[in-house]
């Protein structure tokens, strides 16, 4: 039987949770209406070899034993950090603080069911707490469950929206479901928070790109490096970025040259109309499959692409008939060879 040992009785001080700077024996008679919980001798034990201790009158500072968890928690020490956490826990079973950190070392643990269970208890004792549903968030998302990851991030937001680990974290998860625009605003606001956030640099500049929005992006990576110079990875891919656009813009200054000879050869209009609808700029690339089509009216690719273009600018009615002429086109191509006899 574990040997129970006076653990303040009278002048214990609780620095955490809803009932901040109570001694025990109020805590207590507030939560539960009886005499004060003590400490357990293997508890003392354990405290003095994390360098805590408790003086001659048996005082303890809950707040001590929940710094050092945090302390261990940064340090990935996480059986450690669970133990102390499990303290403040037995003396003060309301502190959602507590809950939730000791449900992120369980995850350090590969606890995840455990984990779920002190998050939802964490944000039972107090819904207005942010962290456990930005840990729960992160919980599912490194699961794989990403929607429902965004909601509970999306709550923590709401509850402390001037966090910026809270934006850049709901910046990675949007960039999972590839919602780019959405992974902008996140980034931009954990910069607005924080200039110096260079995984909010990093998130933005990649969606940037994706979006097409080159010249953004590139900045934007530009910052991550002037941020961050080590941060992993970032000067490839700028570089890998660069090269694929000077490339494509080679090509067309080839085009160009080839067309000031045979300004009229549909083909290498085609090729360059093509090249600029790689960088999605759809203007110059409208205006080459116009020139070809005035050459050409034969080309069913000139006309699907300018139809394509003309649905993403949400011109849907003219878009569908550049569509149509193209199957048009296609299926008297396809009539031809089914008709054609062999030889």
């Amino acid at each position: 039987m574990r040997k129970e040992v006076a653990a303040g009785e009278t002048s214990v001080s609780v620095h955490l949770g809803p009932y901040n700077h109570l001694t025990l024996d109020e805590l207590k008679l507030k939560q539960f209406g009886d005499p004060p919980r003590r400490l357990f001798d293997d508890e003392l034990k354990y405290l003095k070899t994390q360098g805590i201790e408790v003086n001659n009158h048996g005082v303890i500072d809950l707040g001590t034993i929940h710094r050092k968890g945090n302390e261990l928690t940064l340090k990935r020490q996480c059986e450690d950090a669970i133990k102390l956490y499990d303290i403040v826990l037995r003396l003060e079973p309301s502190n959602s603080n507590a809950w939730s950190n000791k449900a992120m070392n369980l995850v350090g643990l590969k606890k995840v069911q455990e984990a779920f269970l002190c998050y939802d208890n964490a944000i039972k004792l107090d819904p207005d707490f942010f962290n456990p549903y930005l840990g729960k968030g992160m919980l599912l998302s490194q699961l794989g469950k990403f929607e429902e990851a965004l909601q509970y991030i999306e709550k923590s937001a709401k509850l402390n929206p001037q966090d910026t680990y809270i934006w850049e974290t709901k910046a990675i998860v949007l960039n999972e479901v590839h919602r780019y625009e959405e992974v902008i605003v996140a980034a931009e606001k954990a910069i607005e928070l924080y200039p110096k956030n260079h995984k909010a640099w990093y998130y933005k500049g990649y969606a940037e790109i994706h979006l097409h929005n080159y010249s953004k992006g590139l900045q934007s990576l530009d910052r991550v490096i002037e941020v961050d110079p080590e941060f992993y990875g970032v000067f490839l891919y700028k570089r890998q970025i660069e090269m694929q656009l000077n490339e494509t813009l080679q090509e067309i200054k080839r085009y160009d040259e080839s067309l000031e000879l045979k300004p009229n050869n549909a083909d290498i209009l085609l090729k360059k109309g093509l090249a600029y609808l790689r960088l999605h700029d759809f203007e110059k690339a409208l205006a080459c499959f116009d020139k070809v089509l005035k050459i050409n009216t034969r080309i069913g690719e000139a006309w699907s692409r300018k139809g394509n273009i003309l649905c993403r600018q949400k011109k849907f009615g003219e878009g569908m008939i550049f569509l149509d002429k193209s199957l048009e086109l296609n299926q008297i191509i396809m009539n031809f060879y089914k008709e054609k006899p062999y030889t």
